[in-house]
């Protein structure tokens, strides 16, 4: 009982009040999702209508968003938690990707449907060449975990608990977390069943936004919140490998 007590005081700690206001990380959430949308434009015009640019335009937008990133907050590195996590990396990542798995028989379970992610459904599951599986990693294991942590674990929810406490501002980063993959990585499945989508473009992510969230307040480390989505992105490409049917 005390170890429980202790881990949720852990996870619900406050964080000091950051360099820069609510604003200024609600603009960066903008100037995310604008870098999202200015990458994949590029992309588009680039590559036509291959299977890989779109994951091709989001890495882009996500090395935008480190652009910015770097820009706007390299003197601000200890109040963006980059600092080495008390909890082993390597072992954050292991519960991390046991949880993906968990999440995904859940997922199962509640759609009856074995889907891949958003991000990955512009893909072809029998075609895939070195470019489609070169973007899908890059983008799902190194870009989008680092650009995304930043962003709502590193900026946005020191903000955001500065204003609604330490639990107010975790679920309002999971939720801004959520809305942005919503619109970013839209569930465009082919499939007649009206849960899937909602499931897998809006639940899942904001499930998945609280556990990072999570890991952040329990850890006080960004750089630990990073790893965890590089676990969930590493499940999610291997998933769309046994989605090709090629042995594992």
């Amino acid at each position: 009982m005390k170890r429980i007590q202790t881990f949720l005081a852990r996870f619900g700690a406050g964080d000091p009040l950051p360099p820069w206001s609510l604003t200024g990380a609600l603009l960066t959430v903008l100037v995310a999702f604008a870098a999202m949308l200015i990458g994949s434009a590029v992309a588009l015009v680039w590559g036509g209508t291959q299977d890989f640019v779109e994951l091709a335009g989001w890495t882009l937008g996500g090395l935008l968003i480190l652009l910015y990133v770097w820009q706007t907050r390299q003197r601000d590195r200890d109040a963006l938690r980059l600092n080495t996590a008390s909890t082993p990396i390597l072992f954050v990542m292991f519960v991390s990707l046991g949880c993906a798995i968990a999440l995904d028989l859940i997922s199962n379970a509640v759609t009856g449907e074995f889907q891949p992610k958003p991000e990955l459904l512009g893909l072809n599951p029998g075609t895939l060449g070195i470019a489609e599986w070169g973007f899908a990693v890059i983008f799902m294991v190194v870009v989008q975990p680092i650009a995304e942590g930043l962003v709502f674990r590193g900026i946005a929810l020191p903000a955001l608990r500065g204003v609604l406490g330490a639990w107010g501002g975790l679920i309002a980063a999971a939720l801004l977390a959520g809305a942005f993959h919503l619109l970013v990585y839209p569930p465009n499945y082919a499939t007649a069943s009206s849960i899937t989508p909602i499931w897998f473009g809006l639940v899942i992510p904001f499930v998945e936004a609280v556990l990072y969230t999570g890991v952040r307040g329990y850890t006080q480390s960004t750089r630990a919140a990073i790893a965890a989505q590089m676990a969930f992105g590493l499940f999610a490409v291997i998933k769309l490998l046994s989605l090709t049917g090629a042995p594992l």
